[in-house]
């Protein structure tokens, strides 16, 4: 298996990809892997999405090996590729999110609701919040580890120390719990 410093055998490795060889790519995974991890999870600070990411950049190297330079830095080349994909990423959920909030806007002014729909807005979050502060030290931790650190369950379940169905199922209470509080809240005002 060729190593990060043994540019001969990654280049070799390469060629015998290009000649069929598909099997031979794993060594230049292995060999990039931790370099294109690096830089996916530092520009994205999210395992499950660099996960995804690395993976679309280790494909998409693959698809692109014949315009590899042999002879040049094979890691570098992987790296670049990664850096293209996330940024592609990121480019595209900014995108997106502009796209919506633009589309949220036009719906607002066409009802003509601007001003309805922030104050309802601001109410629902006061009474989100009200809610929230009532609920207990162990759900509120995984309601802020699910929706502000974006974690995905199994993760959640480890730092709340319980089993990924419990974490799944305590927030599913969790959320129904808030549900039904600010629908009171809601129908008391």
């Amino acid at each position: 298996m060729p190593s990060a410093h043994d540019p001969a055998a990654l280049d070799a490795a390469v060629a015998r990809v290009l000649a069929g060889d598909r099997e031979a790519f794993a060594s230049v995974v292995d060999a990039g892997q931790d370099a294109v991890w690096r830089v996916a999870a530092q520009l994205l600070q999210d395992r499950a999405l660099t996960e995804e990411l690395v993976q679309s950049a280790f494909v998409r190297a693959y698809e692109r090996l014949a315009t590899y330079s042999p002879g040049t830095d094979l890691i570098a080349w992987l790296v670049t590729i990664a850096r293209n994909v996330v940024r592609n990423h990121l480019r595209d959920r900014q995108r997106e999110r502009q796209r919506l909030h633009l589309y949220q806007e036009d719906l607002l002014a066409r009802s003509g609701a601007v001003t309805e729909w922030k104050e309802e807005d601001e109410r629902l979050q006061r009474d989100l919040a009200a809610c929230r502060a009532l609920l207990p030290g162990d759900a509120q931790e995984a309601l802020r580890l699910f929706y502000a650190e974006s974690l995905p369950i199994a993760a959640i379940a480890t730092r709340l120390g319980r089993s990924e169905a419990a974490a799944q199922k305590l927030l599913s209470r969790v959320r129904l719990s808030l549900r039904d509080c600010v629908q009171r809240k809601l129908t008391s005002s």
